[in-house]
């Protein structure tokens, strides 16, 4: 799934590693429980059990810091680790949506009906102005 991590209170920190970094997370097996997380402690890394983890963490990846009000998408099949930036005793709220993006849009009706590509540009818009500041949306149309 795609998601949308939206900081609502409190700092968010984010390492991000593209799907190709999996080989030095050393993922958990298909059928473990865990499955789909990675094996690595990035905050203690043991570089003789996990020798490739260096390597990863030598530049690979990007980070980010989520402040009240800020959105980070992150892709399918990317590995993000996170940790709460925030002064002990301070709050930290977020809120995710999980969903698949190709499902929607495959499933959306092509060309769009006139009265369906105003309303999407308008969605737009709105969604522009409340990430960008509402004076910095040009026209859309």
């Amino acid at each position: 799934y795609d998601n949308l991590f939206m900081q609502v209170a409190g700092v968010k920190n984010f390492l991000l590693f593209d799907p190709q970094a999996a080989e030095g997370l050393y993922p958990f097996p298909v059928a473990h429980p865990y499955d789909e997380y990675a094996m690595v402690d990035l905050q203690r890394v043991d570089h003789r059990t996990f020798p490739r983890a260096q390597d990863l963490l030598r530049g690979r990846g990007a980070r980010a810091c989520l402040h009240p009000g800020e959105t980070l998408f992150i892709p399918t099949h990317w590995w993000h680790h996170v940790q709460g930036g925030a002064a002990s005793g301070e709050w930290s709220i977020s809120v995710n949506f999980w969903y698949e993006i190709y499902e929607a849009v495959t499933r959306a009706p092509h060309p769009l009906p006139p009265d369906l590509e105003l309303e999407l540009a308008r969605h737009a818009e709105l969604l522009l102005g409340d990430c960008g500041g509402g004076a910095r949306v040009g026209r859309l149309g």
